[in-house]
């Protein structure tokens, strides 16, 4: 039985989550409220400059950050010395449409990546 009480404290501190009614068998969670801890972010979409007619184009990717003064930077300048989120990642494994030309272009090269506010 301790051991299934554990593994409850666990999950809820895991998942910021506490208990509003256990029962036998069942327990019903409650996100907490973080109001004191919030951070303003800035949204902003991933351009990459296209190889085939070297224009910016969006690449349907969005990333919320803290740093509000990066709009038009590199995200191979920004993410030399931070880790590189998964969305990134799988940005970078993808080809896209040139609306243009309609050729593929590859989004693997970060330094032709580009931060713009939303």
């Amino acid at each position: 039985m301790t051991y299934i009480k554990d593994k409850i404290k666990y999950v809820l501190n895991q998942y910021a989550l506490r208990p509003i009614c256990v029962a036998i068998g069942s327990v019903r969670l409650q996100k907490r409220s973080f109001k004191a801890s919030l951070v303003p972010m800035t949204l902003y979409e991933i351009y990459v400059m296209c190889s085939e007619c070297d224009n910016l184009h969006s690449v349907q990717t969005k990333i919320e950050l803290e740093e509000t003064d990066i709009n038009k930077t590199a995200l191979g300048e920004y993410y030399t010395v931070r880790e590189i989120p998964s969305s990134i990642k799988f940005m970078q494994s993808n080809k896209y449409r040139c609306p243009h030309t309609k050729g593929l272009y590859a989004a693997d090269d970060l330094s032709r990546a580009y931060f713009i506010v939303k």
